[in-house]
């Protein structure tokens, strides 16, 4: 019998794409315990945003499951939560930092680059606060940290701030620069804030950074459905309108297109090999400029852990997180008339100078080739 489960394992432990769990059998009569190793299939790792979850929920869902429900209920219906933890676009949330007003700025009397602030917190109390910013002047509005603050810098350890004397003279906080709260990696200054905020109020109303709950999900392979938010938000209705005897539907966001003329030229498609790809699709879209992304498609994107590129790039990654639907999007000024699938690249493709113009790699790990301005060829698509 050990000589068998040795065979067995040996010839098991190699598989690719699974992992085993040990079940241990205990015989009676027997004298000994059977340790029996099963397997199953290698769940693919996907990350999921509490708040991006939430948009597609109904509105009629009162009140909205908090992220430790969220995390027991993906895991109940299969799609096993194998971590949950806070993100914060900016560490530490600007925690404790208030907006504060200088109301004047002395030479220290035993440092040349050090100045003695008086600082108004909007209460009774003024703080005396050295600095060694070279920009602190008075009737500025700056951010401090009071005693008791835990600043987290853009490199380097959290540090809590303590009361100190710094030559000499009494410090009863700290005048921040940008580097060291986390906006940045500016450490020229002290951050100088708009003057109409108020002495007092928290900074991070005015910078508003963002903060959310990410899942990490072990997504087996029989669960395709749910690679995206809008489909693990539909596993999420659905138990929920079965424990509430309620009908729960996905809130599916929509847009009207103002649809107008073709491009000129035409784009038109031609797919060659429909064994491998089955359909191809696209929208033309103009009126717009390449730009920076919009704040709010910025931190989804990064709080899932995509890198945002500009506005183009970005929607495209967002409907991917959105829908699980992979897009590409391409100039229309570097096409001509053509486009069209084929399954195999010709092998002289990349050795011609005049066909290629540049290689654009897609989310299918195939390669796009750009011809003479005239056809574009798409290899190694994936069939939908």
């Amino acid at each position: 019998m050990p000589r068998f489960l040795d065979a067995l394992l040996k010839k098991t432990a190699s598989r690719p794409k699974i992992f085993p769990f040990r079940e241990t059998l205990f015989l009676p009569c027997s004298g000994f315990r059977l340790n029996i190793y099963l397997y199953r299939p290698k769940a693919f790792e996907m990350t999921l945003s509490y708040q991006w979850l939430c948009d597609y929920l109904p509105e009629n869902l009162h009140p909205r499951p908090d992220p430790e429900s969220v995390s027991r209920i993906l895991t109940s219906v299969g799609l096993e939560v194998e971590s949950l933890r806070p993100y914060e676009s900016i560490p530490g949330g600007l925690e404790g930092l208030i907006v504060a007003e200088v109301i004047s700025a002395e030479a220290h009397p035993n440092a040349d680059k050090l100045k003695i602030t008086r600082i108004n917190t909007g209460g009774s109390e003024i703080l005396q606060v050295v600095c060694g910013a070279p920009n602190v002047e008075a009737g500025q509005k700056v951010v401090l940290a009071p005693i008791g603050t835990t600043l987290y810098p853009e490199s380097g350890e959290p540090f809590r701030i303590k009361a100190a004397k710094i030559r000499g003279v009494e410090s009863q906080g700290m005048l921040c620069a940008p580097d060291e709260i986390g906006l940045g990696k500016d450490h020229a200054g002290i951050l100088v804030l708009p003057t109409d905020l108020k002495p007092g109020q928290p900074v991070s109303e005015y910078f508003k950074p963002y903060s959310d709950f990410i899942f990490e999900i072990g997504l087996t392979p029989n669960h395709m459905d749910a690679m995206s938010h809008m489909g693990a938000a539909r596993e999420l209705c659905a138990f929920l309108s079965h424990r509430d005897k309620k009908d729960y539907h996905l809130r599916v966001p929509t847009a009207e297109l103002n649809q107008k003329e073709p491009l000129s030229p035409r784009i038109t498609v031609e797919i060659q090999n429909r064994k491998d790809c089955q359909r191809f699709s696209g929208i033309s879209v103009s009126g717009f400029r390449i730009s920076e992304s919009p704040d709010w498609l910025k931190e989804k994107l990064k709080a899932v852990g995509v890198r945002p590129i500009n506005n183009v790039v970005d929607i495209t990654n967002f409907v991917l997180q959105e829908t699980g639907q992979p897009l590409h999007a391409y100039d229309a000024t570097n096409l001509a008339t053509d486009l069209w699938n084929s399954s195999q690249a010709p092998n002289n493709r990349d050795q011609a100078g005049d066909a290629v113009k540049f290689t654009i790699p897609t989310v299918a790990n195939g390669k796009v080739y750009i011809g003479t301005r005239s056809t574009i060829e798409v290899y190694g698509l994936l069939p939908n």
